[in-house]
């Protein structure tokens, strides 16, 4: 049975899915702002992002935005799809490589662990954290659907993954999909101790609107701020909000 979506996306918008895909890899690929931060792009993440449909990993009311350079926040569920162009720099920043051992919190949809997944290649290993089951179980099918199965390489878990989830450590990188308010020294360092030696960790904060990196290396750990950035807050059990 073909898909509905596609159809109606052309009678309203009179482009295909796939061109707008194609638009908005090349808004990716040339985002004056981004392209300060981190240039040139990495033609592997964008090639990554161009296999991944964002409107396959929204709700269906949400789905003719898809294709928007933006954020979307469902208005039932209250999760967030940050907007492809700030994903692909995020992972740009990651340097995600082939056979790499990742931890991503926040998995909402699951739209940022498609395009990560695609990034370690079957020789890697994705453990995505999220704390609402809804979404647990919205991510399951939507990476199900796209990949054609789920096997062990891709593990989405429900849990507070505030303090990340040492249990499938040690990772070669760690990245938040959401931000916390306040980044604290023992929280770093809790995270930090998940990650193997020339590990990062990507970590958005919320009060200073920027991207901070984490790089360990020989016992130590370097830091680099990239402002600019608006996220939704983590949510945790314990907190109950994000």
């Amino acid at each position: 049975m073909p898909e509905i979506f596609p159809i109606f996306y052309k009678l309203i918008t009179g482009k295909s899915v796939y061109e707008a895909n194609r638009e908005l890899l090349e808004v990716a690929r040339t985002q004056t702002d981004y392209l300060a931060l981190k240039s040139p792009r990495d033609e592997r993440v964008l090639e990554a992002l161009g296999k991944v449909r964002r409107d396959q990993f929204l709700p269906w009311y949400h789905r003719l935005y898809a294709f928007d350079d933006k954020n979307v926040q469902t208005c039932i569920e209250r999760a967030t799809c940050t907007s492809p162009v700030v994903v692909a720099l995020m992972l740009d920043l990651l340097e995600l490589y082939d056979g790499a051992n990742v931890l991503e919190i926040g998995t909402g949809y699951g739209y940022q662990a498609a395009v990560i997944a695609h990034l370690i290649g079957e020789n890697g290993k994705l453990t995505t954290v999220e704390i609402e089951p809804y979404l647990v179980n919205a991510a399951q099918q939507n990476l199900k659907r796209h990949f054609g199965i789920l096997d062990e390489k891709i593990e989405v878990i429900e849990e507070d993954g505030y303090s990340g989830y040492p249990s499938n450590g040690p990772y070669h990188r760690i990245c938040f999909a959401t931000a916390t308010s306040r980044i604290r020294r023992n929280h770093i360092d809790t995270l930090v101790s998940q990650l193997d030696d020339d590990g990062i960790l990507l970590l958005p904060e919320l009060e200073n609107e920027s991207i901070v990196l984490y790089r360990k290396s020989g016992g130590n750990v370097t830091e680099h701020k990239y402002p600019g950035f608006k996220y939704v807050r983590v949510k945790r059990k314990s907190l109950g909000r994000r």
